[in-house]
Formats: C-alpha cells, structure tokens, sequence
C-alpha cells in the first residue's frame, strides 16, 4: 500500500511539474507530455497575436481572453495542489482530489489552445478574403494604382493610391470627397512608412483608437472609409510587413 501511494505521488509530482510548464513556460515553450507535446500558454497567445491581423483582431482577441483565464484557472488548480501536498501522506484522498483537479485545469488550457487555432484559421481566411476583394475591386473599376508624390491624396484621381515614405515629417491630406450621404473608400499602399512621421488628419478615427505602427523597411495597406464628405474618416490597418527587404 505504501509502494502504491509512493508512485501516485512520485506521479502527481511529475504531472504537476507538467502542468507548471505548461504555466510558465516562455513563449517557444513546448512540453512533452504522455499525450504528445502541448505548448505553453505564453507561446498560445504569442502564436496566436502573430497570425491576427485585420478584420481578425476581435477573434484574435477573444481567443487570447480565453487563453489569459485558462492560465488563470491553472495557476488557481496549482496553488491549491500545493497546499494539499504538504499533508499528501496522511490524506490521500485529498491529494488524489488536487491531482483531478490540476488535470481538468490542463484540459481547460488544451481547450484554449483549441480556439487560439480556430482563430488564426479564421484570421487566414478574413486575410485571402480581404485580398480577394481587392483584387476584385480593382478589376471591376478598370483603373491603375495612383502613386502620391506630395502629401494629398485626390479621391477624384482613383481609388488605390501609393507612396514609398523616407524619413522626415509629412501630413497627408484627402480630397474630393463626396457629398455628404455618399459613402466613398479607398486603399493607401505605404511602402516603408515606418521611416516617416506622420500626422493624419485630426478627422480620421482609427480601428482601436490608436494609430498602428508601420513597416520600416516592407509595405502596409490601410482602408479608409467615409460617409459624410470627410468630416468623419475611419481607417485600419489591413496588411502589414508586405515585401520585406
């Protein structure tokens, strides 16, 4: 008996340590278990933030939420396995009880993981369906890219305009918008604007409320969208990191 309840400690020890690699682990953490290998909750989200992009984010988002309260739930299931340990050997009942509890908390992250994946799927998808539409818009107009050598961005010239950014201060400004009532949109391919530093237009609300950072050295494509002549302009980022040198 004692034999027997040595190696179900001896394996609730290593299941433990398991779970609190899985817990703890950096984000290129990957644990073998007798399972097969599962990633640490860092790298879930890690992977999962660097496939989002676009449309995407919300998924992204909540499957990193989901994730963020599994590590939670875990951390919870191991500190109260450490607290029934310390008497594991006079109660065994109690430490056969943390050991269920530590393997549902590990079930609740493989869960997590789950999403985190079906999330980049669907940030794939939005990505092929956003170029998609692009590259349909594009043909249905019948019209070339509009490249931007100054700072405005005439929306009677085109829908898709250009412009590769050196370093130094620049305030884009838009104009022929549409009366209000019409909605108008178009697409600014930026190459390299990372280098610059621009203002936009006091006008224009970004996805997030916050301006993203863009590439130094690749492409990025923004949307820009508005319904009432320009008074208000929405604008996200669409692709990032296109073409790197």
């Amino acid at each position: 008996m004692a034999t027997e309840l040595e190696n179900k400690i001896a394996q609730f020890e290593t299941d433990l340590g398991l779970a609190h690699d899985i817990v703890h682990g950096d984000d290129e953490t990957t644990v073998e278990t007798d399972g097969g290998y599962v990633k640490s909750l860092a790298k879930l989200v890690k992977d999962a933030e660097d496939e989002f992009v676009g449309p995407a984010t919300t998924v992204a988002q909540d499957a990193r939420d989901d994730a963020i309260a599994a590590r939670d739930a875990a951390i919870g299931a191991a500190a109260a396995a450490a607290d029934v340990a310390g008497d594991v050997a006079a109660d065994r009942a109690a430490t056969e009880a943390a050991r269920d509890t530590a393997t549902g908390a590990a079930a609740t992250a493989t869960g997590a993981a789950g999403d985190a994946e079906d999330a980049r799927a669907g940030a794939v998808t939005a990505r092929e369906g956003a170029e998609t539409a692009r590259d349909v818009a594009i043909a249905a107009a019948g019209e070339a890219a509009v490249a931007v050598a100054g700072t405005e961005i005439d929306l009677v010239e085109g829908g898709w305009f250009t412009r590769t950014f050196a370093a130094g201060a620049i305030s884009p400004t838009v104009t022929g918008w549409p009366a209000a009532g019409t909605v108008a949109s178009f697409m600014f391919e930026m190459r390299k604007a990372g280098l610059a530093t621009i203002t936009w237009p006091a006008s224009w609300k970004w996805a997030g409320g916050v301006v993203p950072a863009f590439s130094s050295n690749a492409t990025d494509i923004i949307a820009v969208v508005s319904r009432d002549g320009g008074a208000t302009v929405y604008a996200g980022l669409v692709f990032y990191g296109l073409d790197p040198e």
